[in-house]
């Protein structure tokens, strides 16, 4: 809020206090009857602007103080929302060390495994990827189709990849097929009671 309106109301309701003294200094001085109701018009027009620059003072010093209420109360929620973020920052800080360290054992892990593994297989496995957006393996349904591309095998491919000891690929999409057995549940068959 500027100072300058509170200042003209000021100097306003001054100078309608100083009519209002004046009127009242001149009460004295009046000779009529009709001199005295004028100047009783006068100081009640008078108090009244007073009045009203007074009340209008009143209501911009309420409007100060609940303006004054509001920017505590938004303060108090900007602090709670910064204590919030930086609570979120911190998780999310202490989320990205944990996950650079998974990265970083991977890697770690996919280093020994490569240096274990013919360079043609590994070769193999990185044109696959290059061509395939980075989808390089791919699963046998039990159904023998392939789980990406759903192309159905051929039965003696599929008998192939159900024994996991060979790399085949994919005649559609070129992805290494690889083959997990049903769990031990479904492979049970239930037998017909006698």
């Amino acid at each position: 809020m500027s100072c300058r309106p509170a200042t003209r109301r000021r100097q306003e309701a001054a100078v309608f206090q100083a009519r209002v003294t004046k009127f009242k200094d001149q009460l004295v001085d009046v000779k009529t009857n009709r001199e005295y109701q004028a100047l009783q018009h006068e100081i009640a027009t008078a108090q009244s602007e007073l009045n009203a620059v007074e009340e209008k003072e009143l209501e911009r010093m309420l409007e100060a103080d609940q303006i004054a209420i509001e920017i505590k109360q938004a303060e108090a929620a900007i602090a709670a929302q910064q204590k919030e973020t930086e609570a979120e920052k911190a998780a999310r800080a202490r989320e990205l060390a944990t996950m650079q360290r998974a990265l970083d054992e991977a890697a770690t892990e996919r280093a020994a495994l490569l240096a274990t593994t013919e360079p043609r297989l590994v070769a193999l496995y990185e044109q696959v990827a290059k061509a395939r957006k980075g989808i390089a393996l791919c699963t046998a349904t039990r159904d023998g189709a392939c789980s990406v591309c759903h192309v159905r095998l051929r039965p003696a491919v599929f008998q192939q990849v159900r024994q996991n000891d060979t790399i085949i690929q994919c005649e559609s999409c070129h992805r290494i097929l690889y083959y997990e057995p049903p769990p031990a549940a479904d492979r049970t068959v239930a037998t017909p009671a006698s």
